[in-house]
């Protein structure tokens, strides 16, 4: 799964997204820009997170939300 796939389904900033790939921001934004394309490794992590995310309310609740607990 491509990145630019992956923030179409899950409204993830691209600072969140790097930091559960352990990617730098710049590393996804050159992917959103079509200068360079991520690995298969990468592309294979992105799936398996998104269908844990699909599969997982709770995780995607976690992940997703943008609301801060005070």
């Amino acid at each position: 799964m491509h990145p630019r796939e992956f923030l179409s389904q899950f409204p993830l900033t691209y600072k969140e997204l790097a930091d559960r790939l352990g990617v730098t921001v710049y590393a996804i934004d050159n992917w959103m820009g079509k200068r360079a394309n991520p690995s298969r490794q990468t592309q294979r992590q992105l799936a398996d997170f998104a269908e844990r995310l699909k599969e997982n309310a709770q995780l995607r609740k976690s992940v997703l939300s943008t609301e801060t607990e005070e």
